[in-house]
């Protein structure tokens, strides 16, 4: 599966050193909803990976693979 977005990192500010959950300043509204969709995407993701792809500095595809494990 994979998600075309159009998200500039470059314009975000990096997280704090101190390892807080809270954002380091404010997001935009186009930037939550890119940040929400990424969550979507690993919750949804039992045993497998995400991938998140960037071209100049903005997320443009997210690539998910799973794994069917048969025991």
């Amino acid at each position: 599966m994979s998600t075309r977005l159009g998200l500039d990192f470059h314009n975000m500010k990096t997280a704090s050193k101190t390892g807080s959950e809270k954002w380091p300043g404010s997001i935009t509204p186009e930037e939550e909803l890119f940040v929400l969709e990424i969550l979507r995407v690993i919750r949804g993701v039992r045993h497998g990976s995400v991938q998140i792809v960037v071209r100049d500095g903005r997320v443009v595809q997210i690539d998910r693979t799973e794994k069917n494990r048969l025991v």
